[in-house]
């Protein structure tokens, strides 16, 4: 089980998630307005930006999902679809901010 933490406007809001969920999938089911997830995680919408720190241990930015990133007014380095977060064993605790 993974610990995920949903910082939304200062509001810490957590989650459980399974090795293998994507951020995304994990927000979905904890019906986190912020994260709308409308491609189901296909990686053709941009609905699920959130903000992670590199040293979290995601892989890194594939170029598709920097070209969706483009799109996203509140785009910084540390820009993220959450659908391609995938949560692994080793994690216990990992936390998103959500623009």
């Amino acid at each position: 089980m993974v610990n995920v933490h949903f910082n939304v406007e200062g509001e810490i809001v957590t989650a459980k998630g399974e090795p293998g969920d994507s951020i995304m999938q994990v927000a979905v089911r904890q019906q986190l307005a912020s994260i709308e997830g409308e491609c189901g995680g296909e990686l053709s919408c941009a609905t699920c930006h959130v903000y992670a720190d590199d040293g979290l241990g995601f892989r890194p930015r594939s170029e598709e999902e920097e070209e969706l990133l483009e799109l996203v007014d509140e785009r910084a380095d540390n820009s993220r679809l959450s659908c391609q977060l995938i949560l692994r064993e080793e994690m216990t605790d990992v936390e998103v901010s959500v623009p």
